[in-house]
């Protein structure tokens, strides 16, 4: 594998929102500053980790978990919240598996609104934030449990039917998934159980970058439809090439400026990383064309049909108006099974 050398991407808040950091303390909060740095000191004598995050998967690291969830903050951005709502509606769903729940963001998110939720990750320390969650707030209608897409049904078992009205799958995280073979063998299995999980009818909604724009322009683009976090980030976007050339993996390295106050509300030492948190990220670049028609290949669908029960959209704005977008979030529908005179499926 070649990789290239890391194009610098840096997202700057506005001052009146990053210059927390930079402020004079009070001295309750230098108490509390005192306080977390001698626990710290403490925890690294014991041989915890507190003070950083790194390497190439920050899930396995309980602390990031915590980070990425205060990074994206409690309330998502409204467009896509109202989007996603508007869309489960239209569509009569209730019943809701989010198979890439990770903290639970989304989950609650549905909850709230009035969806009964199953919730599923690959990651254990997400989960276990989803699990104290639901605990802490005593929500009700939400089921988590810990599954691999590649063994889906399996892995949740007998007594989570098979009926869902919607399976989610957002905020770019099926493109988590390699493509060691470069066949996207997994890929397909892991729509193909999604599938599965769905009632005749069901849709799957599932979203991945603009990986068309990153791959041609060195980054993504500069917009976010998830999330409006005031913390000071940079990412470094590198790719990884196979001996033709082509992109066979897009990594992008954070390091975000943790806010002291979300430090001393989360029990960190950073002072000694320029209050920074590092980690990274890796995905698979699925090309808008070819995800297309691996979606509709696995649903079934004919690849060229623009009759297909198989929507796109960029930014959740209809492809024509869509400029550059971020991300592109697909609809597709599991077509409902037709039965004939002598009572057979079809």
């Amino acid at each position: 594998m070649n990789r290239m050398a890391p194009i610098h991407e840096k997202v700057v808040t506005p001052a009146s929102s990053s210059a927390a950091s930079n402020n004079p303390v009070t001295p309750l909060k230098e108490q509390q500053l005192l306080r977390v740095k001698n626990a710290a000191r403490e925890a690294r004598k014991a041989g915890s980790r507190t003070s950083s995050i790194s390497g190439p998967d920050q899930y396995k690291d309980g602390v990031a978990a915590s980070v990425w969830e205060e990074y994206i903050g409690e309330n998502r951005e409204s467009r896509y919240r109202e989007w996603l709502i508007s869309t489960l509606r239209k569509h009569g769903a209730v019943r809701i598996l989010d198979v890439a729940c990770g903290t639970g963001v989304d989950s609650r998110m549905l909850v709230s609104a009035g969806f009964h939720v199953t919730s599923c990750d690959l990651s254990n320390n997400m989960l276990q934030k989803a699990r104290d969650t639901k605990a802490k707030k005593n929500l009700k209608n939400w089921e988590i449990h810990l599954a691999d897409w590649c063994k889906l049904p399996q892995q949740l078992g007998p007594e989570v039917h098979h009926d869902f009205d919607a399976v989610i799958c957002m905020g770019n995280s099926f493109a988590h998934l390699p493509d060691e073979l470069d066949k996207q063998e997994k890929q397909e299995l892991a729509i193909s159980n999604f599938r599965e999980m769905l009632r005749p009818g069901g849709i799957l909604i599932i979203d991945h970058r603009n990986f068309d724009y990153i791959v041609a322009n060195g980054k993504a683009p500069s917009k976010n439809i998830y999330y409006q976090s005031t913390w000071q980030t940079q990412v470094d976007t590198s790719f990884e090439r196979n001996d033709l050339g082509e992109v066979t993996n897009i990594i992008l390295d954070y390091a975000m400026t943790v806010p002291l106050e979300v430090q001393i509300k989360m029990g960190l030492d950073l002072d000694g990383s320029h209050d920074q948190v590092t980690f990274q990220l890796t995905y698979f670049p699925h090309y808008l064309s070819k995800f297309s028609r691996l979606l509709r290949r696995v649903f079934g669908l004919t690849i060229d049909d623009a009759t297909a029960p198989h929507d796109i959209s960029g930014d959740f704005l209809p492809l024509d108006v869509a400029h550059d977008p971020a991300y592109y979030i697909h609809v597709i529908t599991k077509e409902k099974t037709i039965e004939s005179s002598d009572g057979c499926e079809r």
